[in-house]
């Protein structure tokens, strides 16, 4: 069986560590890890578009954070496009984008599924949707919505590690705000979900090339720090939240399409991937 070269940007990156280590165990598979930072076994380039050509690109190296992106404005997105049109210009034969269930919006509880509109209202948001539009303009283009991913190097700024650095502790547990809710899936789900995409062979011409990585389950900010704090054993802390908005907020993700199309489901439920946290952490301070 010939080998497959499956080349990753962002590969220093949360996701793109996790998504390098789970491609180890695949037998078939080389795996070219991109970076622009120096990083084990990884290609070192200044500016992505000298990534190397492969037999599938999984593009992972842009700014995840809404505040950064929208401070650099408009000349990162002039970058951000710029590259990505130079990585589709040369010839992979797939490319997997990997993009956010931020664009669905957040006005409804119903699980969004992939023909549902998308925004494009913040500078974060418009990135996004041109940089799909770009991608699924080509035959060989497809896109992986993420929802709230967690899981061992995670960014120390998100909302469960503000929970979680707060763990063993006494008195209140604070959050900024407890009522959003939200799609929690464990990094080695997504991780998987995106290795099925890239390898996914293709019976028919009209597919679906949009897919969904979720759990199909909400958790509130303030469901979320009480489940940890159960975990933890310490119950009878009180939640504190900063805001109290009386807008209600929501993303959870309809993953059906992806079953569908490869057979994946997400196998780690939240409590099992807290309590794994939790004690990876409570190791770590022994």
């Amino acid at each position: 069986m010939e080998r497959v070269k499956i080349v990753i940007t962002g590969a220093s990156g949360f996701i793109g560590q996790h998504l390098v280590e789970n491609f180890k165990s695949n037998p078939g598979v080389d795996v070219v890890a991109v970076s622009r930072r120096e990083f084990k076994n990884s290609y070192k380039v200044l500016d992505y578009a000298q990534t190397p050509l492969g037999d599938v690109l999984i593009h992972l190296a842009e700014d995840n954070n809404i505040e950064s992106v929208a401070a650099k404005g408009k000349a990162y997105e002039k970058t951000t496009l710029t590259t990505l049109d130079s990585l589709l210009s040369k010839g992979y034969g797939r490319i997997v984008y990997v993009s956010t269930s931020v664009l669905y919006g957040d006005y409804t509880r119903c699980p969004h599924k992939t023909s549902d509109e998308v925004q494009s209202d913040s500078p974060y948001k418009r990135i996004k949707v041109l940089s799909e539009q770009a991608v699924l303009g080509k035959p060989n283009g497809f896109v992986v919505r993420l929802g709230n991913v967690y899981g061992p190097l995670m960014s120390q700024k998100n909302v469960l590690s503000k929970i979680l650095n707060q763990i063993p502790d006494d008195g209140n547990l604070v959050v900024n705000d407890s009522s959003p809710i939200r799609d929690f899936i464990w990094i080695n789900d997504v991780a998987n979900g995106i290795m099925a995409v890239a390898q996914l062979e293709i019976f028919e011409n009209k597919i679906n090339r949009i897919y969904n990585l979720g759990t199909s389950v909400g958790t509130s900010i303030g469901g979320l720090a009480q489940l940890a704090l159960e975990i933890a054993g310490q119950p009878e802390r009180r939640i504190v939240s900063n805001i109290h908005s009386k807008k209600e907020s929501s993303i959870v993700l309809n993953y059906e399409d992806t079953t569908r199309a490869c057979g994946w489901v997400p196998q780690t439920s939240l409590r099992e991937g807290l309590r794994s946290l939790l004690n990876s952490s409570l190791e770590a301070t022994k």
